[in-house]
């Protein structure tokens, strides 16, 4: 199958959702700040934790901000406009097939051994699990989902699509559905269809939906190996409607916001330097598998990585975290001269090889997955997350490349036998 649509001027046409996705955040930390300064305590995942430098919030806030309007909007926008030649996508559907058998794979793995679940220990599953860390399944499924969508109707795009989901809340995350979400409004708005009824019911139904998803992911979270089906059913059953809107909004807000956790690595950004200068904690530049496959190969002991540091040794009370702790993206720069120089440079090249890859693969249309790759990852401090993607969109090129062989072998055969 050819992808024959080339969707120019995507990315202008669904501007406006990418200022909503702005906005919102915006708003999220506004709301921090505003908790801040009648509290005195942050929120999020440093909950409860005094401020240490109160005079310095509002510093940090616009720092905030600004961060995310220069990242994500000039930035990313000059980068995206240079002219980069489309690869012809021949196998799109054989693809899909692949992806349907990963996914299954993946998920009875993940049901099996515990693994990949929010909140539990990412080591588990044995020497299987390394498998799926060379071939992100996750980020191969988004990248299927834009460039694929020609074939939303179709019986494997659809499957590829609830199986995911079904994974997904069967893990206990929810972060997939803002990247679902923002998929969907792109593609309305690049329709530029009329508002209909159906999508009217649409958002009401979302808006229901939205709290009941909330409560299951915190029991999801909480026991669902322990209670099973039974405590999923005890949530629904007990739902305080108006309090779980309260709930949602709040921490909606609170999970989105960066601002907590910028004002946390602030406030402890002398005692961190000693860590990283040290070789205790590693520097952003050592987050990856790669990196991290190539320290091993040199033997090299970068040090821990410092979104587990900071969850082991300032909030969990245990010796062995079981979940990591967001930065935010101008974090490292609080980190000395060197590190405010060298940063940037090395957000911008993961940056570049990320869009060049993108528009080379889907053109405009997985440009636009890029972007909120970065909006979710980058302005988060989350590099690793943000290089698995990379590492999806190569692992994409590859498949394909090996697709288009055989499809072009088939051709020739054809032809030759005609």
């Amino acid at each position: 199958m050819h992808l024959t649509t080339n969707y120019f001027n995507f990315l202008s046409r669904t501007r406006i959702v990418r200022r909503i996705f702005l906005l919102v955040y915006l708003i999220s930390n506004v709301y921090a700040y505003i908790v801040f300064t009648e509290t005195g305590v942050l929120i999020g995942d440093y909950q409860g934790i005094l401020i240490t430098y109160k005079d310095k919030v509002v510093y940090l806030l616009v720092l905030t901000i600004m961060s995310y309007y220069i990242v994500c909007s000039p930035v990313f926008n000059c980068l995206s406009k240079v002219k980069i030649r489309l690869k012809t996508l021949k196998g799109l559907k054989s693809f899909a097939y692949i992806l349907f058998f990963l996914q299954i794979l993946f998920a009875i793995f993940n049901i099996s051994t515990g693994s990949n679940a929010a909140g539990t220990n990412f080591q588990t599953g044995g020497v299987i699990r390394l498998l799926w860390l060379f071939l992100p399944v996750d980020y191969l499924f988004y990248i299927y989902y834009f460039v694929g969508r020609e074939e939303k109707g179709s019986k494997i795009y659809l499957a590829n699509v609830v199986v995911f989901i079904l994974s997904m809340l069967s893990r206990g995350w929810l972060g997939w559905t803002l990247v679902l979400l923002y998929a969907e409004l792109c593609f309305f708005f690049y329709s530029q269809k009329k508002i209909k009824i159906k999508y009217i019911i649409l958002l009401f139904f979302l808006l229901i939906v939205a709290p009941i998803a909330f409560s299951l992911k915190i029991q999801l979270r909480a026991d669902l190996y322990s209670s099973g089906i039974s405590g999923v059913m005890s949530t629904f059953s007990n739902i305080d409607y108006i309090q779980s809107y309260n709930n949602f909004i709040a921490g909606f807000l609170s999970r989105i916001q960066q601002l907590s956790n910028i004002v946390f690595f602030y406030d402890h950004r002398q005692e961190l330097y000693k860590f990283v200068s040290s070789g205790i904690i590693s520097n952003y530049a050592w987050e990856g598998l790669p990196q991290q496959t190539v320290a091993k190969l040199l033997g090299l002991e970068p040090g821990v990585d410092m979104h587990i540091f900071l969850y082991s040794n300032y909030i969990s009370s245990t010796s062995e975290a079981v979940t990591t702790l967001q930065v935010g993206f101008i974090s490292w720069l609080f980190l000395g001269t060197l590190s405010s120089v060298f940063y940037p440079l090395f957000s911008l090249a993961i940056i570049c090889i990320s869009i060049f890859l993108s528009k080379k693969l889907g053109g405009e249309k997985l440009c636009a997955l890029t972007w909120i790759m970065i909006f979710l990852s980058i302005m988060c401090g989350w590099y690793n997350a943000y290089l698995i993607y990379i590492q999806a969109l190569i692992t994409f090129y590859f498949i394909m490349g090996f697709l288009n062989l055989i499809t072009q072998e088939k051709q020739r055969l054809i032809i030759h036998h005609t």
